[in-house]
């Protein structure tokens, strides 16, 4: 059965926990930690939101869906 296309476009809410171990996983190429690493979630405006969600998804991370970042959202 395929999923609903927004289902692989969901994903865990983006803050600093989030962010945090993003910016720990050496998979990521530099670009892609150091935003996770030098962007303040509370900050976040549309623009920078929007950003941040397509450089997850060039790195990869929207494969197979979105919703898989959770597994970096240790709470």
């Amino acid at each position: 059965m395929n999923k609903p296309r927004s289902g692989r476009a969901l994903h865990p809410p983006i803050d600093a926990l989030l962010l945090r171990s993003l910016a720990g996983d050496d998979r990521f190429a530099p670009k892609v930690r150091a935003l996770s690493r030098g962007t303040p979630w509370t900050q976040l405006d549309e623009s920078r939101y929007f950003q941040l969600i397509e450089s997850l998804r060039a790195a990869g991370l929207a494969q197979p869906a979105f919703w898989a970042i959770e597994s970096y959202w240790q709470v």
